[in-house]
């Protein structure tokens, strides 16, 4: 292993360590591409920011999201928004 992190509820990175110090990750939870310039993650179609576990953006799709344009999941834990649109739950039996 060359990388390893810890992340806050919301996907903050907490914590890293690398073993060998050019090695770079730009991945974060959910496999949102961390941006280095303003600290959020970016999921396709807008930005996470994990220090408020909400985007920074109004949802793209509008209300088929649901009524909370900014936010990314009720559970991060069991659920996910790959693409920043709508999230689903990870439970067995749900696909994307």
């Amino acid at each position: 292993m060359v990388w390893s992190g810890n992340y806050s509820g919301w996907g903050k990175l907490t914590q890293e360590e690398r073993l060998k110090p050019e090695v770079h990750q730009p991945f974060r939870l959910q496999n949102q591409h961390y941006d280095e310039e303003t600290g959020l993650h970016y999921n396709f179609f807008r930005y996470y920011d994990p220090e408020i576990g909400r985007f920074t953006q109004q949802d793209p799709i509008g209300l088929e999201g649901g009524n909370n344009f900014y936010q990314f999941s009720t559970n991060i834990q069991n659920m996910m928004d790959p693409w920043g649109l709508n999230a689903v739950s990870m439970a067995k039996g749900h696909y994307l």
